[in-house]
């Protein structure tokens, strides 16, 4: 069983996905926040007035103090309005939650300090603020050791410098910290719960979009791939191509070693292709022992290295099934778009090439032009 206090860790391939959902992530709190802060801040001072009237000539005091945390909200309001994809989310949530913070020891310490009635009243709202801000740490203790380190740092430094005895001094902080402590216990248990629901999300979606045997895409996230790589390139005029690539003979491996060899053969095949194409470019198993490899911006010269070095790659090294080496070897069929309306016509060219490349001898790459299409 995983134990409660387990860090789960994202996987590297998975972690630009993680950065991009705690953004988001960030985004909804800090926008949460910042409307909290825009209601909830002027209705505290209202009271403070009203309901449990501070000291005349401390309520102007009051207002400046608080003025800050509602200048931030505006900012982070205007930030989601009119640049909802930048870098601000995680830095404006802890930059507001910290001055929350401040704005909360502030006054208690500027009403300790002189004396007013309403400490207690202070210390309450401290201890109010500390539970409140803890929403917007979206990494946990990581966020919250700055926006309760540096106001409680700076509690005690100024009550220990003003003379305060250490028993008022205790009596003043011991709850904010107490939940302070809480605050980082439930911000450090979401924080583990997200990750986890983000690894198990991304692991269905992987097993959903891979193929088993393989490990590379299957064939509806390849198609995926295509609609949104065709689009890119109607849109901004770029080119891509596609190989489709079978292995000869594949059948005659399957009825005389066996399927398990077969199997052992694909996935031999899988990581030769995958040394073969480079990172940006993406792999699928199309269906039995067909493969579709999309070449992002690439041409058809470019197309027609790749297709070879992939041929040469399985020809390098010799397939086994136990001792006895595998006479196999692969044909390739390149396409390449050009103005096609959908990648469907592009993928029956690259077939169309391959097929080619079967009735020329097989072992070897073919490319298929768009004027030749129909012909």
């Amino acid at each position: 069983m995983t134990s409660l206090w387990h860090y789960p860790r994202v996987p590297a391939e998975w972690r630009p996905a993680f950065r991009d959902y705690q953004r988001r992530l960030a985004r909804q709190y800090a926008v949460l926040a910042a409307w909290v802060t825009l209601i909830m801040v002027p209705l505290f001072h209202v009271s403070d007035w009203w309901i449990d009237p501070v000291p005349q000539g401390f309520w102007g005091y009051d207002l400046l103090m608080r003025l800050p945390p509602l200048m931030l909200a505006l900012i982070t309001l205007w930030l989601h309005y009119r640049r909802p994809d930048g870098p601000w989310p995680r830095i404006m949530a802890i930059t507001l939650g910290l001055t929350i913070m401040l704005m909360t020891t502030g006054l208690l310490v500027l009403h300790h300090l002189a004396g007013t009635e309403v400490t207690d009243l202070m210390v309450r709202g401290l201890i109010m603020t500390t539970a409140a801000v803890a929403i917007v740490a979206t990494a946990g203790i990581r966020d919250l050791a700055v926006i309760y380190g540096i106001p409680f740092a700076g509690l005690l430094i100024l009550l220990a410098s003003s003379g305060t005895d250490s028993v008022t001094a205790m009596g003043l902080v011991i709850h904010p910290l107490m939940m302070a402590v809480i605050g980082c216990i439930i911000a450090e248990v979401l924080f583990i719960s997200r990750v986890r629901a983000f690894n198990d999300r991304q692991k269905l979606h992987h097993n959903a979009m891979t193929d088993p045997l393989t490990g590379l895409l299957n064939r509806r996230a390849m198609e995926g791939q295509l609609q949104v790589e065709h689009a890119r390139s109607s849109r901004h005029h770029n080119t891509y191509a596609l190989v489709m690539a079978d292995l000869d003979l594949f059948k005659h491996v399957n009825d005389t070693y066996g399927h398990d060899v077969g199997d052992e053969v694909l996935r031999d095949l899988a990581e030769r292709m995958r040394a073969s194409v480079r990172i940006e470019d993406a792999i699928a198993r199309w269906g039995g022992e067909e493969f579709l490899i999309l070449l992002r911006a690439t041409g058809s010269e470019e197309a027609l290295i790749v297709a070879e070095k992939i041929r040469r790659k399985v020809n390098e090294k010799a397939f086994y099934a136990g001792a006895t080496t595998l006479p196999i070897t692969i044909s390739l069929g390149v396409g390449v778009v050009d103005g096609d309306p959908d990648p469907d016509e592009v993928i029956k060219r690259a077939d169309q090439a391959l097929y080619r490349a079967k009735e020329n001898g097989r072992d070897r790459v073919e490319i298929l032009e768009q004027a030749s299409d129909g012909n």
